[in-house]
């Protein structure tokens, strides 16, 4: 069975199993009684996912138009560096005594949930000029 989907649906279903295979390995790492290997496994196991959602954004970005990859470009442009100084800012805060009570993993969390806002922020921004 041959299966044609579209690379917006290929970026969609990346993105899904991307996620449900971190989901999966967080659960687990966090519920589990893994010894090493396994927890080294576990730990690894949404890279590929990763790798292939990455090389899928790669080959749409290489199929799209002008315009569109303009409009891609600037939403990087404004949530790297914007996520580049909540992080930087967190950091410091967290360094001066400010925010004693920060975990790690907590606030890798929030800022990996706040680079995909702040992407869909400047896509849409980006989108908006070019109407």
């Amino acid at each position: 069975m041959n299966v044609c989907l579209s690379n917006d649906a290929k970026s969609i279903a990346s993105a899904l199993v991307a996620g449900a295979t971190l989901m999966a390995a967080a659960a687990a790492l966090k519920h589990l009684d893994l010894g090493s290997v396994g927890r080294l496994l576990m730990a690894l196991l949404p890279l590929p996912a990763y790798i292939f959602f990455v090389l899928i954004q790669v080959k749409s970005a290489r199929q799209m138009d002008e315009l569109h990859q303009r409009i891609q470009l600037e939403a990087l442009v404004f949530a790297f560096p914007t996520a580049f100084v909540g992080i930087l800012t967190t950091w410091l805060l967290h360094m001066a005594g400010f925010l004693p009570g920060l975990e790690f993993t907590h606030a890798v969390a929030f800022f990996l949930v706040l680079m995909i806002f702040l992407y869909a922020v400047g896509r849409t921004l980006a989108a908006r000029r070019y109407r």
